[in-house]
């Protein structure tokens, strides 16, 4: 198991904040695969079980309150210890029936980018509803890692709000 503590870049508990751990393979290269995740409780505290032995990242990823108006400087997806990069991220190394407790993580705040734009069927005519997802790319590959949603207005626009990094 991996436990620990989430707080928000003023050190007030980051709560219901998406927590995932990703296994690294043996050989220490490669893609990361999701083996599980929790949710951060009023305290900014997780716990995820369960967990093979091996090399893990941890990704947080701050609830998002979608406002068009919201502040343009927002916590943004961190991995641990406290890092906007992965390549930055430290592993978590979890032996056979052993627990890594008491992480610290400290939310990372970026500058949230807005993407707006206007969906059109293929006669042109602009879609009235529907949603607009995109994902974030890890490793040159689309992964459900970090991802952003947002509904397609009647008039067929949508605009999402985006922490930096490639989509």
């Amino acid at each position: 198991a991996i436990s620990g503590r989430v707080v928000d870049s003023h050190g007030e508990p980051a709560e219901s904040a998406n927590v995932q751990v990703m296994r690294l393979p043996r050989s220490g290269s490669g893609r990361p695969t999701l083996r599980g995740g929790a949710t951060t409780n009023d305290l900014g505290e997780f716990r995820v079980s369960r967990l093979d032995p091996g090399n893990y990242l941890l990704l947080v990823q701050p609830r998002r309150d979608v406002q068009e108006d919201g502040p343009a400087i927002q916590s943004v997806p961190t991995f641990y210890p406290g890092v906007a990069m992965r390549e930055q991220a430290l592993l978590i190394s979890v032996g056979r029936g052993a627990s890594v407790t008491g992480l610290e993580l400290a939310l990372v705040d970026g500058t949230m980018s807005r993407v707006t734009g206007t969906l059109v069927e293929s006669s042109g005519r602009a879609v009235m509803s529907g949603f607009v997802n995109v994902r974030g790319i890890v490793d040159g590959l689309a992964e459900g890692f970090t991802s952003a949603t947002a509904p397609v207005k009647s008039d067929g626009t949508f605009e999402l709000r985006l922490a930096p990094g490639r989509y």
